[in-house]
């Protein structure tokens, strides 16, 4: 939990003191990833080619880092328990899009790396 808020905050976003425990929750998350896209893609507009890589490192480590083995975990736990649920279909959706994203973020920077 302490490092979900450390990225958030190192990402510019506060959460409120009113708050005593920290949002755990996949909407959170997505939410959040959101957000990185967001100010990559106004970095983007600006032609703030450090600045978009930040926000790209950003996006990256919160994917590998929590985002991934959060859904892909959840994932496992809805197929097992409740196979034939429109609820487990859709969180495989949504596994399958967080790995792929994150994926692409590392063959991105495999491939700026080996051309350097």
């Amino acid at each position: 939990m302490t490092a979900i808020k450390e990225a958030y905050q190192e990402s510019g976003l506060a959460l409120s003191e009113k708050h005593e425990e920290l949002p755990d929750h996949l909407g959170v998350e997505l939410e959040f990833l959101q957000y990185l896209s967001f100010r990559e893609g106004e970095s983007l507009k600006d032609e703030e080619g450090e600045i978009v890589k930040f926000w790209r490192s950003k996006q990256a480590h919160f994917l590998d880092r929590f985002s991934v083995p959060f859904v892909t975990q959840l994932a496992l736990i809805a197929k097992k328990t409740e196979p034939d649920n429109i609820y487990t279909d859709l969180l495989c959706a949504i596994q399958y899009f967080v790995d792929h994203h994150s994926r692409e973020f590392a063959a991105a920077t495999f491939y700026r790396s080996s051309q350097s």
